[in-house]
């Protein structure tokens, strides 16, 4: 069978405001994929006006997407490192639903779901 093309911009709503310790406005922006490896550009907005960016790397199948995303929490001056994780399902050919965990040192843990679509 032939490979799925992940490369693109893939976005959640930018206008949901996340609910406390979770996150909203996924972004993935892939910009390299090779085999069943694709990885790219993170972004996210969580509870609190803290701000995600950094990088995301994602191993596909035919049904799941396990993937990874580590960089740089900000709220205001305030910045982190986080790390999350989570699996990618795909709903039809241009949607995925994306359930994820994380944490970062200065603000703790935060989990949700979220439909990223290209």
């Amino acid at each position: 069978g032939s490979v799925r093309s992940y490369l693109g911009t893939w976005a959640g709503p930018s206008t949901v405001t996340p609910a406390a310790q979770s996150c909203g406005g996924l972004q993935w922006k892939i910009t390299s994929q090779a085999g069943s490896q694709a990885s790219g550009e993170f972004a996210a907005t969580c509870a609190d006006g803290i701000k995600l960016a950094g990088t995301v790397t994602a191993t596909h199948s035919d049904t799941t997407i396990p993937w990874a995303a580590t960089g740089t929490a900000t709220k205001g001056t305030t910045t982190c490192p986080f790390n999350m994780t989570g699996t990618g399902t795909f709903q039809g050919t241009s949607n995925i639903v994306v359930n994820y965990a994380g944490t970062t040192t200065c603000l703790g843990p935060f989990s949700g779901s979220e439909t990223i679509k290209r």
